[in-house]
């Protein structure tokens, strides 16, 4: 009897452990077979090739091995928080901003879910992170942040523009960075001998009424960092050719609607870290302890058509130094 007791106990052990073990193989299918879900909140729709490019690059493959939830808008941060709230609702695994505004509303939606940025102008002065190095929380990535770019446009702007006497700086006073551009505009004006006017612009509708204030002659164009003006490249570049103003802007995107110069960080470069990153925290990584990557590659664009409105023979030093010049 004792022996048929002890069979029975036995058979019941070799159950249990069998159980535990099919049972940790399903968990570990289960984990296996979850495709990450990333919710993109996109500001700027026209970056979001780069995104897929880096994404690629890296080996993955999307709808394989991982589903994008897209979400674009150029709204305000009520509309932005809105959104950001519904991507956790939806069970992300990870949020991908382009923009301060959009990294500010997804920043109040969650603290557990990973945020990776990218092309933010200014990350620590907004507060949106502790510092570069030691990020904290849950948000890492890459940023377009520079502080001497201005006075490298400035410099350009006048190089191409000799007979510019005042810098007219298009800046957003809503925008979190857009006192710190202004500031930094105005004091690169100051260094090559230019007067500095700003021009506010908080909407859509204040384009066009920015340029009831800036003259014909001798005067040059700086477009600051801004979803705002990024996303009125088109008007802004229709404006200054009609007085042909010679103008120069941080992102290509102007160059190619028709404005002189754009000179800043790659854009390529900023969805490759932020990809990179992307990966890490994919595979475990957390993003406190993934430093925010500056840029380190930046470019110079030029419109010679732009150049030929506003009558303009741009330097061959200039010419050769142009990552690209479109015709």
């Amino acid at each position: 009897m004792s022996s048929l007791i002890g069979l029975l106990r036995a058979c019941f052990c070799l159950l249990f452990f069998v159980g535990l073990a099919l049972a940790s193989h399903a968990d570990d299918s289960a984990r296996s077979s979850h495709v990450p879900r990333i919710g993109y909140l996109a500001t700027h729709p026209a970056w979001t090739a780069y995104f897929n490019s880096a994404m690629k690059n890296l080996g993955y493959s999307e709808g394989k091995d991982f589903v994008v939830i897209w979400r674009v808008s150029d709204e305000g941060p009520a509309r932005l928080r809105a959104i950001a709230h519904e991507l956790v609702a939806l069970g992300v695994d990870l949020i991908l901003v382009d923009s301060t505004p959009a990294a500010f509303a997804a920043k109040s939606a969650t603290e557990r879910i990973p945020i990776v940025i990218a092309g933010l102008a200014d990350p620590v002065g907004t507060g949106l992170v502790k510092s570069l190095t030691r990020p904290g929380g849950n948000i890492t990535g890459a940023t377009i942040m520079s502080r001497d770019v201005m006075a490298k446009r400035v410099q350009l702007l006048k190089e191409a523009a000799p007979a510019v006497s005042t810098v007219v700086i298009v800046w957003n006073p809503t925008h979190p960075s857009g006192p710190v551009q202004l500031k930094d505009a105005e004091a690169a004006a100051v260094q090559f001998r230019l007067k500095a006017l700003g021009v506010p612009v908080r909407s859509a509708r204040d384009v066009d009424s920015a340029f009831a204030v800036v003259g014909k002659r001798g005067y040059g164009l700086l477009l600051t960092d801004d979803t705002l003006l990024i996303n009125q490249a088109d008007r802004l570049a229709l404006l200054a050719a009609d007085r042909r103003l010679p103008a120069i802007s941080g992102f290509r995107g102007f160059v190619e609607s028709g404005v002189l110069m754009s000179y800043g960080p790659s854009l390529a470069e900023q969805f490759e870290s932020a990809a990179l990153y992307i990966d890490k925290i994919l595979k475990g990584a957390q993003p406190a302890g993934l430093p925010i990557l500056q840029a380190s590659k930046f470019e110079l664009l030029l419109n010679l058509k732009a150049a030929k409105e506003a009558e303009l023979t741009l330097p061959q030093s200039l010419l050769l130094r142009a990552n690209e010049v479109i015709r």
